[in-house]
């Protein structure tokens, strides 16, 4: 391998660990984000500060933020799962080649990010949304419609990532 690819291989490598944690922060973001708009409908006293009024209405925002923070996630999980084959074409003996990730790829723990992010991106704003509308599912088409574009992005991402890892 020349000083160059090397570098080259090293650069790409730096990315992906960059992406990596900006991946998942984006899941880290939307829990904040829920947490707020809940705060919001329900009234929150600040310390030093007064209180602010409940604002129930709030709650109709939980799937549109969890769309797109949902969507930034995929996009940064998509860029992650081609940097990761681009270095293990050309860097053989790398974690990206390697069987360790190939074996972590099959096992729980990829799963068990899925269900984190069905948590996330969906149980959390779903529980926020039914706070707003109850049972009234007539008034939930708009948040139903976003709920299945963030599974079809969690279910896409979760098939691409099974063959890299991470």
């Amino acid at each position: 391998m020349t000083e160059l690819s090397a570098e080259l291989l090293a650069t790409a490598r730096e990315e992906l660990l960059f992406r990596i944690r900006y991946r998942d922060a984006w899941l880290k973001l939307n829990l904040l984000a829920q947490a707020t708009i809940w705060g919001l409908a329900k009234g929150v006293q600040i310390t030093g500060m007064s209180r602010i009024n409940p604002f129930p209405e709030a709650l109709v925002l939980a799937f549109p933020v969890s769309f797109v923070l949902a969507g930034l996630y995929y996009v940064e999980d998509r860029l992650i799962h081609y940097l990761s084959k681009y270095i293990a074409s050309r860097w053989p003996y790398s974690w990206d080649a390697s069987p360790e990730l190939a074996e972590y790829a099959k096992g729980v723990t990829l799963p068990l990010r899925v269900a984190a992010q069905v948590a996330c991106f969906l149980v959390l704003p779903g529980y926020l949304t039914y706070l707003q509308f109850g049972a009234d599912w007539s008034r939930f088409a708009f948040q139903a419609v976003l709920a299945l574009l963030i599974l079809s992005l969690i279910v896409f991402g979760y098939v691409q990532r099974r063959g890299t890892g991470g």
